[in-house]
């Protein structure tokens, strides 16, 4: 902080003005400022704690079954991490690639389309998301921290999200985790076959709880085929040679995966983004992650893919509860809207754990 000088004069005092003036100073009678250092708020240092070198991120994928065991080459049980080098409070955005998926149960290799990356329609274009091995862009917005899902082309952002309300929970050594963090990873504490049990917990285990909602709307676009697996940015139309209008005249379009018959009359078609489209009045059914079916008019072909709207808070892993007397023995229940993270002595307990 500047302080007036009692005796000047001439070119000092022009000097000393100019300073005065720089520092928001306004002569002997003027005010002095400080700024005020910008700290992390509770949520950004709880998502550091995990995240910033040496420490990591990690993001626990998995498909197995409730009952009996896994079948190598559908099955999985995997793990990849991400780390940041800096801390976006005093370096801003920081750009942070999960590194490749490694399998954590030694019967089962690692999924070779499963986390395929996604595909979303942006300006009329097809563009291909990165991954499995995503890059993303971290920042902090308000008190929250956002990500920024870049595309393949590793610059254009595809899909932005907003996560708050972050709460770090210690896994005890002996005792069971917390029922949100067997819901979500339900299978493991469902299934007998596949854990040794979930107590035998590593010194300093934890795992990172938090809500994430979408920030924009998102316009996805998936393989017309259900059974097709693409990676490039051409994936299959739903009808060839048609429009959404020749389609909504015969009828409607029927959607397998939803049991729905889409049709004028449970949505409506306008022009977004440049591109005739479809979407639904209601959400799909059986999502954790509020969604809405939609179709696209793109290059003489009309293509499928949904919408997550703006505001959107993105559902977890669904789980199962016991329901003896039923086909299967059990019912799939949706799980509370929050995402869980892991440390690395988290993981490594969870691979211990696996019995397959």
């Amino acid at each position: 902080m500047w302080r007036p000088i009692l005796h000047r004069s001439g070119f000092l005092a022009l000097l000393a003005a100019a300073l005065m003036t720089a520092c928001g100073g306004g002569g002997y009678g003027g005010t002095t400022t400080t700024q005020t250092k910008p700290t992390l708020s509770p949520d950004q240092a709880a998502f550091e704690g995990f995240a910033l070198a040496p420490n990591a991120l990690y993001d626990p994928a998995l498909d197995l079954p409730f009952t009996g065991a896994p079948v190598a080459g559908t099955s999985y049980f995997a793990e990849h991490h991400v780390a940041l080098a800096q801390s976006p409070l005093t370096y801003g955005p920081q750009k942070g690639t999960f590194t490749p998926l490694v399998s954590l149960a030694a019967s089962l290799g690692v999924p070779a389309t499963a986390l395929e990356p996604g595909r979303y329609l942006i300006g009329g274009q097809i563009l291909v998301g990165s991954g499995p091995q995503y890059t993303l862009i971290y920042s902090y917005q308000g008190t929250g921290v956002r990500t920024d899902l870049l595309a393949a082309d590793g610059s254009t952002t595809v899909l932005s999200r907003l996560a708050a309300n972050y709460t770090v929970v210690p896994l005890t050594p002996g005792q069971p985790a917390p029922a949100d963090f067997l819901d979500w990873f339900s299978a493991l504490s469902f299934n007998p076959v596949l854990s040794t049990g979930l107590t035998n917990w590593q010194a300093g285990a934890a795992f990172l709880e938090f809500t994430t909602t979408q920030v924009g709307d998102s316009y996805s676009i998936f393989d017309g085929a259900s059974s097709a697996s693409f990676t490039g940015a051409a994936p299959l139309p739903l009808r060839t040679g048609s429009t959404i209008a020749t389609l909504m005249a015969a009828g409607g379009i029927h959607s397998t995966a939803d049991g729905v018959d889409y049709t004028l009359a449970n949505g409506t078609v306008s022009l977004i983004n440049g591109v005739n489209t479809y979407v639904a009045g209601a959400a799909r059914p059986g999502l954790t992650t509020q969604s809405f079916r939609t179709y696209y008019d793109l290059n003489g072909n009309v293509y499928t893919g949904d919408l997550i709207k703006d505001g959107t808070v993105i559902g977890g892993n669904p789980y199962a509860v016991a329901a003896p007397g039923t086909p299967l023995g059990y019912t799939l229940n949706d799980s509370a809207s929050h995402q869980i993270r892991l440390n690395q002595a988290a993981v490594q307990s969870l691979q211990a754990a696996a019995s397959f």
